[in-house]
């Protein structure tokens, strides 16, 4: 048993203890509040059940094709599902009787969904590439398509049309809402977005770091900066000369943030990484 037996300890101090089966499964876990989690499996290691620290158990039951054919809460309800031959779920009935419902075409596709007011929204497809929807008040939206697949336009029939405009790379270039105002966008050589011409004249720029992190943000009113260390966590943000210090531990969670009077609003976190008490600018908590 203790072959099975793993304990974690993190740069805090903090120790978890998990538990596993014969197949490497977790079936319990023992956490730095003392509680236990306990989870157990099928033969399959289909999930039979999970129960949490307060005891509350949700339990799964499945059909022969391994599919959660019911799952009861830890209040005992129960939802049943029902799937096809090809492991779509097609009905859905909760502990009160309420029912979903749901329609495939020989390919796959969604073609009907009906909630359980009896409701529908009907969808039609053509090459796989969804064509329209109709909701349950007969309002249908068509959606068109250029040779790459790439949507092009949107036209409720209600509304004006959306239209959007690609490069070769499949990346949006130009998008005309339904008043007729069109933006424009640019991407750098890794297909980041760094300018969008907005409708309005304003051009908003992004600069990015090497882990693809937003370094600056800037348009006709502002200029944002961001600085980050480690696993990409957010350090610093400076705007307008007034800086914000972001402060964290080495488990890389947050435990306070400074403004720029050097006030700081702290984190107090147990051994979970749960925020126990907040202490504000003030001093107060």
């Amino acid at each position: 048993l203790d072959a099975r037996r793993t304990m974690v300890t993190n740069s805090l101090g903090y120790a978890t203890t998990y538990l596993g089966n014969e197949n490497g499964l977790v079936t319990e876990k023992h956490d730095t509040r003392g509680g236990v989690t306990l989870t157990q499996y099928n033969e399959f290691n289909d999930l039979l059940s999970h129960t949490n620290p307060l005891g509350q158990t949700t339990s799964y039951a499945y059909d022969g094709r391994g599919n959660p054919a019911m799952i009861t809460s830890a209040t005992k309800a129960a939802t049943q599902l029902t799937f096809d031959n090809y492991d779509r779920c097609i009905k859905a009935i909760d502990s009160i009787g309420n029912t979903w419902q749901w329609v495939y075409d020989i390919a796959g596709n969604l073609i009907t969904r009906t909630d359980a007011l009896g409701n529908s929204i009907v969808y039609q497809y053509t090459k796989g590439l969804l064509r329209s929807y109709t909701d349950a008040r007969q309002h249908t939206t068509e959606f068109c398509y250029d040779e790459s697949g790439n949507l092009q336009e949107e036209r409720a029939l209600e509304s004006s049309a959306k239209f959007w405009l690609y490069d070769d790379w499949g990346r949006p270039r130009k998008l005309t809402n339904q008043q007729g105002s069109v933006q424009w966008r640019e991407y750098d050589l890794l297909n980041r977005l760094i300018r969008v011409y907005e409708p309005d004249g304003n051009v908003r720029t992004f600069t990015y770091s090497a882990l693809d992190k937003i370094t600056q943000a800037t348009d006709r009113q502002r200029t944002i900066r961001f600085f980050y260390k480690g696993l990409g966590r957010l350090v610093r943000r400076v705007e307008a000369g007034v800086t914000f210090e972001f402060l964290h531990d080495t488990e890389e969670q947050l435990r306070a943030v400074m403004n720029e009077h050097g006030l700081t609003h702290r984190f107090m976190l147990d051994g979970e990484g749960s925020v126990t008490t907040e202490i504000g600018y003030d001093g107060l908590t």
